[in-house]
């Protein structure tokens, strides 16, 4: 069983039915707890109106929002809350007034109530936040170009030499190496991303100042970026691609024999956009 918190939390009604042998006006009761600060006792009938809420909800991180956003089942990665609903019954056996929960009762919730022995059909559902995602993302590279004489390409070569005699580590590279920490910090994100859950809604934008309210967060997109770049896969693979067709610029016999004069690596472009 699922419920759907869109902000102010949700309202749930449990109806229980039984009848107890003994006449006994507690009996069969029960009660609903998220096992945490929330406890409502249930009797027999429809108890209606009872109050849920979803986990409390923050700003989120771009790595967050990014996963979310391409995650196959959103539920599987979204915060959840779980109530538990227990029926209780006299079982021929006083009923005795037990604390439901230990923290701090919230508001509308009770500590303790007069409870029999628990049934083994207790159930349970869970409380989501609702979600509403937004996003028109551009993942881009900027080009640009370095030519190098054959001169210095001899003395890189040279230096790594040296170095792999220095260390007597790893192979010495037979070409030039691909910069890829270079690579990495020419890669940019553009656009603008949203996600609210709940009330709290986080915007990521170009030119957005950081900015927290109570139910409002802004972020700029490249600025967080920056911080997740190294963990993007895709931008590590684009970077593998360029090592695999370099590699296979050269014979077998050596890297003096040349296979391919010239070839060129268009800058990559990757559009995210969509709404959930």
């Amino acid at each position: 069983v699922v419920v759907i918190d869109e902000g102010e939390g949700a309202e749930v009604d449990i109806t229980l039915e039984g009848s107890c042998q003994d006449a006994k006006p507690t009996c069969p009761n029960g009660y609903v707890t998220d096992n945490d600060a929330f406890a409502k006792d249930l009797s027999v009938g429809q108890n209606s109106g009872i109050m849920v809420h979803s986990p409390p909800t923050e700003a989120h991180k771009l790595w967050n929002v990014l996963m979310l956003m391409l995650a196959e089942d959103a539920q599987n990665v979204l915060p959840y809350k779980t109530y538990q609903v227990c029926v209780t019954q006299c079982d021929g056996q006083p009923q005795e007034e037990t604390h439901l929960i230990y923290d701090i009762p919230l508001i509308g919730s009770i500590a303790k109530a007069i409870v029999g022995v628990l049934s083994n059909d207790n159930l349970s559902f869970k409380v989501y936040p609702k979600v509403v995602l937004k996003g028109e993302l551009t993942l881009s590279y900027k080009k640009e170009t370095e030519e190098k004489s054959d001169e210095e390409r001899y003395d890189e070569r040279t230096a790594r030499y040296e170095e792999y005699l220095r260390n007597g580590g790893a192979e010495a590279h037979d070409s030039t190496e691909i910069p890829k920490d270079e690579i990495k910090e020419k890669f940019s994100l553009e656009g603008s991303l949203s996600i609210k859950e709940g009330s709290t809604e986080t915007k990521f934008g170009t030119g957005l100042t950081y900015e927290n309210s109570n139910y409002l967060h802004t972020r700029d997109v490249q600025d967080e970026f920056e911080n997740i770049r190294d963990q993007l896969k895709l931008i590590s693979s684009i970077i593998d691609t360029v090592g695999m067709i370099k590699s296979g610029m050269y014979k077998d016999a050596g890297a003096e024999k040349i296979k391919l004069v010239t070839w060129e690596f268009k800058p990559p472009v990757i559009k995210l956009t969509g709404s959930q």
